[in-house]
């Protein structure tokens, strides 16, 4: 089984890290994994989803407006497994809201946190 990771980093410690999971596709669709972690507690769920490539063009039209934007981008898995909402602020700061839960049906647990990055 193939993988390749993203991984978010903050300076106060939390971390986002998708996992793209090849080789384990339904037909038609892809999976990855999604990690948010801020020690001691770390919270992961599988995604499925037809689209891989949305995921990274969120991160990339992110990075492509450094200077900022209005209101809040967000995203959503189809069963949302995660949620992501990212805003900016005036200093170049971006917040990005993690969402986490079980699937649907199965909602066990919820984990949300924020990470905040410098832009660009």
């Amino acid at each position: 089984m193939k993988t390749s990771d993203f991984v978010l980093r903050t300076p106060s410690g939390p971390v986002l890290k998708f996992t793209q999971v090849s080789g384990a596709e339904a037909e038609g669709w892809g999976s990855f994994l999604v990690a948010l972690s801020n020690a001691p507690v770390t919270g992961i769920v599988r995604v499925n989803d037809l689209d891989l490539q949305r995921w990274a063009r969120f991160f990339v039209e992110m990075a492509e407006n450094w200077k900022g934007w209005k209101g809040a981008r967000e995203i959503r898995s189809i069963e949302e497994e995660i949620c992501l909402a990212a805003t900016t602020d005036s200093r170049g700061h971006v917040s990005i809201r993690v969402e986490l839960r079980d699937s649907p049906g199965d909602a066990d647990w919820f984990a949300a946190g924020t990470l905040t990055i410098e832009a660009g």
